[in-house]
């Protein structure tokens, strides 16, 4: 009976931290998601707009990486992430490609062979980029279903669990 009332307890603070991350997780990307969501109708000026959305897309997929470091993830969460995070992978790069001519000046700048390679990788990037938005904001409310299917799991177990305790106490 003690060992049920730990599992309980267990299943509990799981549940609990799988609401956080969930939460955290929407919060985060809401913030990318909202920026994505200007491209391509109102975007005046294209540097600057790929500059801003690589840059929190990056942090995003910071924060979901840190997050699975946290090793709280059951197998279809752990496959969620892992794509979502292939997916954020795919995003940053395509975006800083179309900007590589910001970042490469000067002292930096390549020759006119390396600048015709990164311009058609560019034109590329950018003839994908409203399909790789697409994919990666699907593979987010992947994730975000597959950490609530998993609080959904734990609450069917806690849910058995707290059964078994009443009825071993009556």
């Amino acid at each position: 009976m003690q060992t049920d009332i730990l599992k309980s307890d267990a299943l509990r603070r799981r549940i609990s931290t799988l609401g956080k991350m969930r939460d955290d997780l929407a919060e985060q990307a809401e913030i990318v998601r909202q920026e994505l969501q200007w491209y391509p109708d109102h975007i005046k000026t294209l540097s600057f707009w790929v500059h801003e959305a690589a840059a929190k897309v990056d942090r995003l997929l910071d924060f979901v990486s840190l997050q699975k470091a946290l090793r709280l993830d059951g197998k279809r969460v752990a496959a969620a992430r892992a794509d979502l995070i292939e997916k954020l992978n795919t995003l940053s790069r395509d975006l800083w490609v179309m900007n590589w001519d910001v970042y490469l000046d000067g002292e930096d700048a390549p020759d006119e062979e390396q600048a015709e390679k990164l311009q058609a990788e560019a034109t590329t990037a950018e003839g994908n980029l409203e399909t790789t938005i697409g994919a990666t904001l699907r593979s987010v409310g992947a994730l975000n279903a597959a950490i609530s299917e998993d609080i959904s799991h734990a609450r069917t177990k806690l849910h058995a669990l707290s059964e078994s305790l009443v009825t071993h106490d009556a």
